[in-house]
């Protein structure tokens, strides 16, 4: 039937086309693995922080939002210390001043006004760089997202008006 020279090209051809076909199939399982990877990537929230960042003395509190008596409570008293500060935040923004705070990695504070389109003048950027100093004694426990420390941005309405 098939001497030896043609069976060894026939095996050899057979396994050539088997190896062709096994190749496409394992691009085929990459580009499917790729596609799940883009699945699960796209269920991830990546806006939702693990941990919320908390100033001194609240890292511990089970509620380290914003709205934790804690978090108010450091607010209020490294701000209310600086009397001289609070009088002149009066005069510069009246009752109340909407701040954003941006909590860096490292646990630093820097504090802008929340809405940024206005144009501050020199002294109302130096009372802002005073409320980070005053804030930025010590550093705060960084906001973590999948356990990696993130820099965060917190909008505080900080209240000015005092009680008579």
């Amino acid at each position: 039937m098939l001497d030896d020279h043609k069976m060894v090209r026939l095996l050899f051809l057979m396994c050539s086309i088997f190896l062709v076909g096994a190749c496409q199939e394992v691009t085929i399982k990459k580009l499917e693995l790729t596609e799940l990877q883009a699945e699960r990537l796209s269920e991830i929230q990546w806006d939702v922080l693990d941990a919320l960042p908390a100033p001194p003395g609240c890292e511990h509190s089970e509620d380290s939002r914003t709205s934790s008596p804690c978090f108010l409570r450091f607010i209020e008293h490294s701000i209310a210390e600086d009397h001289e500060l609070v009088r002149a935040l009066q005069r510069q923004f009246g009752d109340t001043l909407d701040l954003n705070l941006v909590i860096d990695p490292e646990g630093q504070v820097s504090v802008d006004r929340h809405n940024k389109d206005l144009e501050l003048e020199a002294s109302q950027a130096d009372l802002l760089s005073r409320i980070s100093a005053h804030l930025s004694n010590r550093p705060w426990s960084p906001g973590i997202k999948r356990g990696i420390p993130v820099q965060v941005h917190l909008s505080y309405t900080l209240v000015l008006k005092s009680s008579p």
